[in-house]
This record gives C-alpha cells, sequence and structure tokens, in this order.
C-alpha cells in the first residue's frame, strides 16, 4: 500500500499538468525551457511506469531481474544516467521523491523476488 501511495504521488508530481495547462490558457508556445521540462517529465513518467510494469511482473512469477544485484545494476548504469542527462538540475522537493520512490520500489523489489525464488 505505501508503494502503491508513492508512485500515485510521484506519477502526480510529474504529471507537467501545469506546462499544458499554460499553453492552452494562454494560447502561447511554451518556452524552450518549458518544453524541456514537459519532454523530462514525460519520460519520468514513462520510465517510472516500466518499473512499475516490472515489478508487476516479478510479483507474478516472470522475473526481469533474477536478483536484487541485477535490479541494481540496472538502476545504476540506465536509469540514473538517463534522469542525469535528461535534467540539468532538479528541485529539491523532486529529488527527495525520486529518492523515496527509488527506495519504496527497491524494497518492492527485493520483497518480489524473495517470494519468487
Amino acid at each position: 500500500l505505501f508503494y502503491t501511495t508513492l508512485l500515485n504521488e510521484t506519477m502526480a508530481h510529474f504529471d507537467a499538468t501545469h506546462l499544458l495547462e499554460i499553453k492552452a490558457e494562454e494560447e502561447r508556445e511554451l518556452t524552450v525551457e518549458e518544453r524541456e521540462t514537459l519532454d523530462g517529465c514525460k519520460l519520468l513518467q514513462s520510465m517510472i511506469h516500466d518499473l512499475d510494469a516490472n515489478l508487476t511482473s516479478v510479483a507474478g512469477g516472470s522475473t526481469q531481474y533474477r536478483s536484487f544485484q541485477a535490479y541494481e545494476n540496472d538502476l545504476y548504469t540506465k536509469v540514473v544516467p538517463l534522469i542525469h542527462d535528461t535534467f540539468e538540475e532538479l528541485d529539491e522537493g523532486s529529488s527527495d521523491l525520486l529518492q523515496r520512490f527509488f527506495r519504496a520500489h527497491g524494497t518492492a523489489v527485493r520483497h518480489s523476488i524473495a517470494r519468487t525464488t
């Protein structure tokens, strides 16, 4: 339940609806920075969705990760570099939320692997 609540909070935080509303309500094009933020938010939402889907497949028995070490390796070699390359910087609130999400997701992965191995 805690993981699902945090997943929903993280997805909502990075939905970038406010940028789409700016474009619609103010009838103007987004600035370069706003477009980059929108693209980054879409990428993060997609990545978080994929991580959650992998967790679901772990729970279903067809795990992508055979060990927690493989999961961590995937994070450090793919996910973290992608976030680093996408965002010039993250505000403290966004950074803290992502850290909390990854801790909760890692715990969920660890429990799912333990149940299926």
